[in-house]
């Protein structure tokens, strides 16, 4: 049985690298010269040298980052700040090869039958030099654990790529079990999304529905894992139907309800503060359904390190108005 011994020139090192791989007979040495001499020759092909090729991993507050750096194109990395969703994002420092398009692919490595799968379309953040890659980055991150490579193409046209980026899967399992273990601990949703949140009433309901149950089960998770909040305010409201006496009692029945569940879902109850609004503070005009609806609210607000809270906005001037 031969040994299959290849020379591979890294651009940082300057030297020839000898490195021993599988065992291959010598024939297989002609099949793969075609592909790397292709490879080689395209002129908007940027491929990581194999021997260059290093993943790493970080961990920030409530954030989870797998990247790569290479100096000719700038930092790639898979980005997580909930456990249900993964991104892939760009960020270019080469603006010669920063197109309006961006196509994502999971690509067979080259000693494998070729093979190129289209996974999403980027999107180009404004006044930025980022990219980002949200749909199918989940299934393209496992099959990355597998062996398989990333392939970016940045174009104007995407006929004609500017840059036709090739990241390999080399050493990256083990940054990948960080990631993934990081990952897991985060919250189901992010601050964004946590931060003001929104549950609706229907005329008379006081009792919560099984989504906005599940709602503030995601928002619980947030509340839990995130140690910078340090107090959630709960704000009931309603429309103007009824007496004023009435729908402040309504109010803080919907209010305290919200209370419970989080309480249950394991928020502490000295870190909650339920207010009673009634009709005081729309949002909406309540001279429609439509507006009535919308009225008809409970808002939670967490508020981080005890910083001043701003009061969400009402359709209503200083006089007690309606605008």
């Amino acid at each position: 049985m031969a040994y299959f011994y290849s020379s591979i020139m890294s651009v940082k090192s300057k030297k020839k690298k000898f490195e021993p791989r599988f065992n291959f007979y010598f024939p297989a040495i002609f099949m793969l010269l075609p592909i790397f001499s292709s490879l080689a020759r395209a002129d908007n092909v940027i491929q990581v040298p194999m021997d260059l090729a290093e993943w790493d991993f970080r961990q920030e507050h409530l954030e989870c980052t797998l990247f790569h750096k290479e100096e000719s194109v700038g930092e790639i990395y898979f980005h997580a700040i909930t456990n249900r969703q993964v991104t892939l994002e760009l960020d270019v420092n080469n603006k010669a090869i920063f197109g309006n398009n961006a196509q994502l692919f999971k690509l067979a490595p080259p000693w494998m039958p070729s093979k190129k799968d289209f996974i999403s379309e980027g999107f180009l953040e404004p006044r930025s030099n980022k990219i980002k890659f949200r749909r199918g980055v989940g299934e393209l991150i496992h099959s990355v654990e597998r062996g398989n490579w990333i392939n970016i193409e940045l174009s104007n046209d995407p006929a004609l790529p500017l840059a036709d980026i090739r990241l390999p899967a080399i050493r990256f399992k083990p940054s990948y079990d960080q990631f993934t273990r990081c990952q897991s601990a985060l919250p189901d949703i992010s601050y964004a999304q946590a931060r003001d949140t929104r549950l609706y009433f229907d005329i008379g309901q006081e009792d919560l529905t099984e989504k906005q149950r599940q709602n503030l089960k995601a928002l619980s998770s947030f509340i839990q894992a995130d140690d910078t909040v340090t107090k959630v305010l709960v704000d009931g409201h309603t429309d103007n139907v009824g007496a004023s006496v009435t729908n402040l009692q309504v109010s803080r029945v919907r209010a305290q309800a919200v209370e419970k569940m989080l309480n249950d879902y394991g928020v502490p109850e000295q870190m909650i503060e339920v207010r009673a609004h009634g009709s005081r503070y729309p949002i909406a005009n309540n001279n429609s359904s439509i507006g009535k609806a919308q009225n008809r609210r409970v808002s939670i607000r967490l508020v981080r390190n005890n910083e001043p809270v701003v009061f969400e906005q009402s359709i209503e001037d200083n006089t007690g108005k309606v605008q």
